[in-house]
């Protein structure tokens, strides 16, 4: 270990007693297993760091976790310290060979490898063998878990599931046409998908053991030790009901089933499959990256799913609304509650004194519902 680290650490020890750790645990089981609240429901605040970037150098990345973890201690949520590595759309498709391109936005892509339905079947088995963005991944987590001696915990990388990596290997009109036109091309290039997605899975948690965290929804969230996993959907926009029904479906049930349960992310409006996705069996939580809690409530969202939420910090009396209007049970992200306009090291009691109001309205507000 080395001395920064060490440093680190220590500091973290200081500022997260296993008490407080504890006590945190004890209200998301509470969320995630539908039980009574023990003194308040719970809620976390959003990143500090950005965490969905393409990583940077292991040691960097360390060093942002590290230092996240630390700035988290000036509120008083519900953070379970813990470390994350980062998101790439070029991870599984990589485990097939696909080459990976950098954009001028710093997101990745990949090349496309499929041209044609006759190219699905010509696609190698997937490897996370070195050279692949999936083994990189695991290299980074086995460097985390190396160098902090496993007193962190893990989170799972940020993973598309099996439809959108079908999208950046062929293109998402191709795909949707081959469902209609040629429907065994189509399931057989998905199960393929579904088993990279599962190895992929498996791999993180074999190498992470009991440090293993199974949630990138988000990199700040924390769920019960025995949860199943996420995945991230986000074509689930471009699709009807019909579709997602007969195309989708089956293959979220089926990774729900081998998983455990599955907690489902999806970016854009998606309010044309919110009540099936809620009938899907085995999803146990909904995340909406740009629908509101109240929208999905109008699309259909029922109280037994857990909806993660991102608030605006100025937004959230509304979600506390909704929450008493539909008997809703929320996971709450606190967003802007940060001050980004400089360093931590250079926040004054200004800057503190917010936290601090932040902090006494959340516990008020979420001792009552």
């Amino acid at each position: 270990m080395k001395d920064w680290v060490k440093e680190k650490l220590e500091q973290i020890e200081a500022l997260y007693p296993p008490e407080k750790v504890e006590k945190r645990r004890e209200r998301w089981r509470a969320l995630w297993e539908g039980k009574p609240k023990t003194d308040r429901r719970p809620f976390v605040c959003t990143y500090y760091h950005e965490p969905y970037c393409p990583a940077p150098d292991f040691e960097t990345r360390l060093r942002e976790g590290l230092d996240e973890i630390i700035v988290r201690a000036s509120i008083d949520d519900d953070y379970i310290p813990s470390l994350f590595t980062g998101c790439r759309q070029s991870t599984i498709p990589s485990m097939f060979g696909a080459e990976e391109i950098f954009l001028e936005n710093n997101d990745v892509t990949c090349r496309k490898l499929i041209k044609s339905p006759a190219d699905v079947a010509a696609l190698p088995r997937h490897s996370m063998a070195g050279g692949t963005v999936a083994r990189m991944w695991l290299d980074m987590e086995e460097y985390f878990l190396t160098e902090t001696e496993g007193k962190l915990p893990i989170h799972v990388t940020d993973m598309q599931g099996p439809f959108d990596v079908a999208g950046q290997l062929w293109g998402y009109e191709e795909l949707f046409v081959c469902a209609y036109e040629k429907p065994e091309i189509y399931h057989e290039l998905i199960q393929k998908l579904t088993d990279a997605f599962i190895d992929f899975w498996n791999a993180q948690k074999a190498l992470l053991g009991e440090r293993f965290v199974p949630t990138h929804l988000f990199a700040w969230d924390w769920v019960p030790e025995d949860f199943g996993g996420s995945m991230s959907v986000d074509s689930l926009a471009m699709i009807s009901k019909p579709f997602y029904d007969e195309f989708y479906r089956p293959y979220i049930e089926q990774i729900a089933k081998r998983l455990g349960k599955l907690a489902v992310h999806s970016c854009g409006d998606f309010s044309a499959v919110v009540k099936s996705l809620c009938k899907t069996k085995g999803i146990v939580a909904v995340n909406a990256g740009q629908m509101s809690l109240r929208s999905l409530f109008d699309a259909g969202m029922t109280p037994d799913t857990l909806a993660i939420t991102f608030t605006h910090y100025e937004q959230i009396d509304d979600l506390f609304e909704v929450c008493k209007q539909f008997g809703a049970r929320v996971l709450i992200g606190l967003g802007w509650v940060w001050n980004f306009q400089k360093p931590f090291a250079e926040w004054d009691s200004e800057d503190f004194g917010r936290l601090k109001a932040i902090e006494r309205h959340m516990h008020q507000k979420l001792s009552e519902i």
